[in-house]
C-alpha cells in the first residue's frame, strides 16, 4: 500500500547532492531544498534507498526516511508556496 513518505538529505560533497536530487526528482517532489515528498509503497522505499546507498558516503552523508500514517498526512499544515501532500500529482508503485 502506497503511503506519503517524506525524504530529507543532507549531502557534503555537491556532485553526490546533484545525485541524490536527480534520484529524488524522478519519484517525489521537491517541497523544500533538501525535502522531497514521495508516494511509494515499502517495496519502492526499499529500492530507492538501494539506488541512494550506491551514490552516498555515509561518514559524510544523510539521507532520512519519514513515513506518514493517513492521520497525519490529514495533519500537515504549511505556510507559504505549496500544495496539500494529501492531493498526489502521481503515485509510484
Amino acid at each position: 500500500m502506497a503511503r506519503l513518505w517524506v525524504i530529507t538529505y543532507d549531502i557534503a560533497n555537491p556532485k553526490r547532492l546533484r545525485a541524490v536530487a536527480d534520484v529524488l526528482e524522478q519519484v517525489g517532489e521537491r517541497v523544500q531544498e533538501s525535502v522531497f515528498e514521495c508516494w511509494a509503497d515499502r517495496v519502492r522505499i526499499y529500492s530507492i534507498r538501494q539506488e541512494l546507498r550506491a551514490i552516498l558516503n555515509p561518514q559524510e552523508d544523510s539521507v532520512r526516511f519519514y513515513p506518514l500514517c493517513a492521520p497525519c498526512v490529514a495533519q500537515v499544515r504549511w505556510q507559504g508556496e505549496g500544495d496539500a501532500a494529501g492531493n498526489p500529482l502521481y503515485w509510484v508503485v
